[in-house]
């Protein structure tokens, strides 16, 4: 344990940062603040974060491109916000519909 009695593996533990509905962020100002966000976080969590994961149906070729330079992952297809989290996960949904939280709770409601 160390002072604040957390223990090493605790520190250590794995999380996942998943995203929907950024939007355009080589257009749109809100959504270059958005990723900015994410990716701030996820160099804050350092070793601790296992993948970042950005999805919205509009991103272009170019920003699929940018993602992958900052070494994010961009899923091939639409899964409508049924992602199953099989690890502790951060999830960022900013500019989703009631739909796509209801897919994504549901999914994961175990």
């Amino acid at each position: 344990n160390n002072i604040n009695g957390q223990t090493n593996a605790r520190r250590e533990r794995k999380v996942s940062i998943l995203s929907f509905g950024v939007g355009n962020f080589t257009s749109c100002l809100i959504a270059r603040y958005q990723l900015a966000f994410l990716l701030a976080l996820r160099d804050k969590l350092e070793k601790q974060c296992s993948a970042c994961e950005l999805f919205d149906p509009v991103f272009t070729t170019h920003e699929k491109s940018v993602l992958a330079a900052y070494k994010c992952q961009v899923p091939a297809h639409n899964e409508e916000g049924k992602h199953v989290c099989l690890s502790p996960t951060i999830v960022f949904m900013p500019h989703c519909g009631k739909a796509l939280y209801n897919n994504f709770l549901w999914k994961n409601s175990s």
